[in-house]
């Protein structure tokens, strides 16, 4: 878990703070989503991810947290830093 927080943390933009529940994080990304020309709000990231790094993720805004996505943990490490790659990959990319 702790590498999957430093590798959240890595991507410029990323606001991450320990996981309070056990099967998810929610970070806030307002300030990568203001860097990304064409992307406005949590759900045009999500689906920016989904469609670009074919990784899914839920909005924020969907639970009352606008500017931040939902990220599920239940998987494994593995599983999970690929999805990081993709994502950084993705954004990077942008």
């Amino acid at each position: 878990m702790i590498m999957l927080l430093l590798n959240l943390i890595a991507l410029k933009g990323w606001n991450v703070w320990k996981p309070t529940a056990l099967f998810m994080c929610s970070p806030n990304v307002e300030k990568l989503i203001a860097r990304l020309d064409g992307i406005n709000n949590d759900l045009e990231f999500s689906d920016y991810l989904i469609e670009k790094a074919g990784v899914a993720l839920v909005p924020g805004s969907a639970f009352g947290s606008e500017g931040h996505i939902r990220i599920s943990i239940a998987t494994s490490m593995a599983n999970l830093q690929n999805a990081l790659e993709r994502i950084k990959k993705a954004i990077l990319s942008f």
